[in-house]
This record gives C-alpha cells, structure tokens and sequence, in this order.
C-alpha cells in the first residue's frame, strides 16, 4: 500500500533520518507487524521516501521508520 502525505507535520520527528519512537495508548492500536512504504514533503518542497515498520503489542505500539 502506498501513502503520498502532502505535509511532514503529520510524522513528528522525520526532519532525522533514522526516527524511533514508543507510543503507548497509540490511536491505532496494533497487533502484530505494519510495514509502511510512503512519501513526505520536506521545508524545501521535495519529496522524500520514508521506510518504516510498526510492531504492535497489546497496548503499546514500536515504530521505526527511515527517510531515504
């Protein structure tokens, strides 16, 4: 599945090239692995690949995610 996001404030944290957070309570909670394939738009108006996976557990949800 492919994502093209318009804005880089919907992933907090990206302007770095490796991100990795924990959210507990995560608004889509999340059982097993989400792998994500997508594009965002940086300050300077070009596109940019990001790579991530999610691995969720109960309540709490890893993520990691890469922009290229």
């Amino acid at each position: 599945m492919e994502e093209r996001h318009t804005n880089a404030q919907n992933h907090k944290g990206l302007n770095k090239k490796n991100n990795f957070s924990i959210d507990f309570l995560p608004s889509e909670p999340l059982m097993g692995v989400k792998i994500r394939n997508c594009e965002i738009r940086n300050d300077k108006e070009t596109f940019k690949n990001c790579i991530g996976i999610h691995v969720g557990i109960f309540f709490t949800t890893f993520k990691y995610e890469r922009v290229v």
